[in-house]
Order: structure tokens, then C-alpha cells, then sequence
């Protein structure tokens, strides 16, 4: 399992990216809603300039949720994986202690001396 542990690393390693990236798409979805606001209203009613900035500042702010939302949905992958794991550890260290009990009574010289004595009295 060492293997998908360091997997899990890289995966919080994109996370991190993947929130870096939707913070600079957030400040680049700001700065766009602020210049389209400055736009003077003559201007921004010719040729649909107003239903093109506005779509254009809607899939900015949808690149933004898409990236939030990967993070989150990595995040929680990663969470489940993590417990998952801690539930099979349980499970395993469960099913090996009854095995290990049975391993030690198995061996004869494990047993009490008077125990042995009964069957010659």
C-alpha cells in the first residue's frame, strides 16, 4: 500500500494546484467583471458587446467552479481511500488475531506442565 500512499501525495499535490488555479482564475474573473462594468453603456450596447462580455465572464466563472470542484472531489477520493484503508488495517489485525491465538495453541510446549500430569494419575 506504500505505493498509493505516495500516489495520495501527488494527488494532495494537485489539489493544491488545482486551488492555486482556480484563485488566479477568481482574480482574472474579478478584473474582467471590473473593466466590462467600466465599459460605457453606448459602447457595451452595440453589436451584443454586453451579451458577449457577459458570456464570456459566465464561463470564467464556470472554469472557476469546475476547478473548485475537481479539488473538492479529489479531496474527498483521497479522504475515502484514507479511511478505507484504516477500515482494512481493522479488519486485517482482526482477522489475524484469532490466527496467531491458534498458531500458540497449536504448540505443545506452550502448555502447562499440569495439565500433563492429569493423565498419568
Amino acid at each position: 500500500m506504500s505505493k498509493i500512499s505516495s500516489n495520495i501525495r501527488g494527488l494532495e499535490e494537485q489539489v493544491d494546484r488545482l486551488k492555486d488555479s482556480a484563485e488566479r482564475v477568481n482574480n482574472i474573473y474579478s478584473q474582467f467583471n471590473a473593466v466590462k462594468n467600466s465599459i460605457d453603456n453606448v459602447i457595451s450596447q452595440r453589436h451584443n458587446i454586453n451579451y458577449q462580455l457577459d458570456t464570456a465572464s459566465k464561463r470564467i466563472k464556470s472554469l472557476r467552479e469546475r476547478l473548485d470542484n475537481s479539488g473538492i472531489h479529489i479531496n474527498s477520493a483521497i479522504n475515502s481511500y484514507l479511511d478505507a484503508e484504516r477500515r482494512l488495517e481493522s479488519l486485517v489485525a482482526v482477522l489475524e488475531a484469532p490466527q496467531k491465538k491458534q498458531e500458540q495453541s497449536n504448540n505443545i510446549f506452550d502448555e502447562p506442565a499440569r495439565e500433563h500430569r492429569r493423565f498419568y494419575t
